[in-house]
């Protein structure tokens, strides 16, 4: 996970008579470990017609250094479906003297269209000078929305390094419309339910902050939530009633997306002159992507009915922009002229998986991808906002979580691929020639696939110089002036990306007396930065099954023989395997190595070993082979 578990804007808030805020007052076993402590955030959420809710929220936080900073988020979005009626922040000194208050005129107003975004939605957001610490803050604001499709969620743990006196949340529904509240991993730490009359509250008390420890999963898998439902809502004015997700599907197909996939005549032209002579779908869906990556470029376009109605198909190929819904539904308009049903995605996209959740019907996810369903069953992911990226390659953004599939009739949640460890490989062939002074000519060929092909596909877009200074980076254990060859291709159809280069470096080999001492294994060597076992508090988390497999030929200089040879090791676990073989042929060395890792999420007591695994693996790689001069 990164330093903060994530950043979610709330439009949260409660007003509570002033406390005593002396930072003195706080037990000491809440600051070890923590930048911040959050004394109180107590969130309230009326619910009163289909139409409209108000959100307040009051929360005060005690920075105790200047890296708590990044946990402030005091800010509001406001739009035609927003209003903030309300907002202020105060700031008091260490013993709790109040020391200004700032109103909404002190806060800064920003436009979020800019760069490559266009909405009409904008940021109301509290900069922070202070000069000294430990500092604390109270944040208040209302907010009215119209937007009942988009209700408050309840994330109490929201960063590293933050210890929680006190978080709460309540619902109180008038509208007399069904709603339904969901706590999400409730085993994580105690969290209280109580219901009185239209109020539901959930409370959490006396959190200490959490390190940033490494393996972990995604926090919004792991941390406790809160999502609320209305079984009535309303998006900008368009109302919907759903409680199952066929019946959701069937609302955002008929309000939001028929009769956008529209195509002009000279498109529609272009598309059948692009198929014909193609039989397979498949092959005609790759000829359309690819027509589409050239002529179309991201912009996010936020407009419309509260940023899900995606731009007509049309608008798009006249201005050759959209955003991921505005893309996704105009690749869907070029295939169903080439006679191929497709659906529109809703998903999370994010480096670790995050799944819709099942059991709470509402409107969820970040991001738009297609569908396009196969003969054989299951469907063909497409990522349609990444002018750079294969037909059907969705690993590292997409792959391995539960989406929202989008039809008129039998909307479902599924499954997106997940990549194998046999589908998710980087295969090394290397041949060096050692010289006698310890210099090498050296030349090196590396095809990546699966989740490994993403890790550097994108240098193959780089210029020269780019791609020169990453790659002397990754080859740093060789003394590198310049490469003879470096060359990358792609294989857009099978997916692979192939690495080749060629150089001469000095110094490979360590001269000592008679002998020479080197690493054969030194650019793919395993690396361990892990953090400490002890007093650990979240479980093993790996993200990817992957396949590393190295073979190394090394021509010995004339007049020198092997001295010692490294052992041929084998070790095994649940965490993936590792095998190194060592053999002398010809007046050559042949190193092979084989590295496995199996996705999965373990237990807190499993990063132990697991780290004692990776230890164990390092150890090996950095082994040394030892030649000397024949007698």
């Amino acid at each position: 996970m990164n330093k903060y578990l994530f950043v979610y804007f709330f439009l949260c808030v409660s007003v509570f008579a002033q406390e005593n805020y002396n930072v003195s007052r706080i037990d000491d076993s809440f600051k070890k470990n923590a930048y911040t402590v959050v004394n109180e955030d107590i969130t309230e959420v009326n619910i009163l017609a289909i139409d409209k809710y108000v959100s307040k929220t009051k929360r005060v936080v005690t920075v105790l250094s200047e890296k708590g900073l990044s946990h402030l988020d005091f800010s509001e979005y406001y739009g035609k479906g927003n209003k903030i009626k309300q907002i202020q922040v105060s700031q008091y000194d260490a013993q709790g003297k109040l020391l200004k208050v700032f109103k909404q005129k002190d806060f800064k107003d920003y436009s979020l269209s800019q760069g490559m975004t266009i909405t009409d939605s904008r940021l109301l957001s509290f900069e922070f000078n202070p000069v000294q610490y430990p500092v604390v803050f109270v944040y208040e604001s209302e907010v009215e929305s119209r937007n009942t499709a988009f209700l408050p969620k309840w994330y109490p743990i929201q960063y590293f390094g933050e210890s929680t006196l006190l978080s709460s949340f309540s619902i109180i529904n008038t509208s007399g419309i069904p709603s339904s509240t969901i706590l999400y991993n409730p085993d994580f730490t105690e969290i209280t339910k109580t219901e009185e009359g239209n109020k539901v509250t959930y409370t959490l008390k006396d959190f200490k902050a959490l390190d940033d420890e490494s393996y972990t999963p995604d926090a919004r898998s792991l941390v406790p939530n809160v999502i609320v439902t209305l079984s009535k809502v309303s998006l900008e004015g368009v109302k919907g009633e759903f409680t199952t997700w066929e019946q959701l599907g069937a609302w955002y197909y008929t309000n939001l997306l028929q009769g956008t996939e529209t195509l002009n005549p000279t498109t529609q032209n272009k598309v059948k002159e692009l198929t014909a002579g193609l039989d397979d779908d498949l092959d005609k869906a790759r000829v359309l992507y690819e027509f589409m990556q050239s002529h179309t470029r991201y912009i996010s376009v936020q407009l419309g009915i509260g940023g899900w109605k995606p731009m007509l198909a049309n608008d798009v190929s006249k201005l050759n922009y959209g955003d991921c819904k505005g893309l996704s539904n105009y690749y869907r308009a070029l295939l169903k002229v080439a006679g191929i049903q497709s659906y529109p995605v809703v998903v999370y996209g994010s480096s670790s998986p995050i799944d819709i959740r099942e059991e709470s019907v509402c409107l969820q996810g970040n991001h738009m991808i297609l569908a396009i369903p196969l003969k054989t069953g299951g469907y063909q992911w497409v990522e349609c906002t990444n002018n750079q990226q294969p037909f059907g390659f969705i690993a590292g953004f997409t792959d391995n979580r539960k989406v929202l599939v989008i039809k008129e009739n039998g909307s479902e949640i599924v499954e997106t691929k997940t990549y194998s460890q046999e589908e998710s490989t980087q295969i090394s062939t290397s041949k060096y020639t050692l010289l006698a002074n310890g210099d090498i000519k050296a030349s090196i060929e590396i095809l990546s696939k699966g989740t490994q092909f993403d890790n550097r596909s994108h240098l193959y877009y780089s210029n020269t110089k780019d791609r020169e200074k990453y790659y002397k980076r990754l080859f740093s254990s060789f003394n590198i002036e310049q490469f003879n060859e470096l060359n990358i291709a792609i294989d857009s159809k099978a997916i692979v990306l192939d690495e080749k280069f060629a150089f001469d470096a000095t110094k490979y080999a360590t001269k000592l007396g008679n002998r020479l001492v080197f690493s054969i294994n030194n650019w793919n060597a395993s690396s361990v930065n892990m953090s400490n076992s002890k007093n650990r508090k979240q479980p093993l988390y790996i993200n990817s099954s992957w396949k590393d497999i190295d073979t190394v030929e090394v021509t010995l200089p004339a007049g020198y023989t092997v001295d010692n040879l490294p052992e041929n090791v084998t070790l095994s676990s649940k965490y993936g395997e590792y095998k190194s073989s060592y053999e002398v042929r010809d007046n050559k060395i042949y190193y092979t190595r084989m590295h496995t890792a199996n996705k999965g999420l373990y237990t807190v007591a499993d990063y132990e070993l697991f780290k004692q695994h990776r230890e164990a693996i390092q150890k090996y790689d950095q082994v040394k082979i030892v030649l000397k001069v024949n007698p």
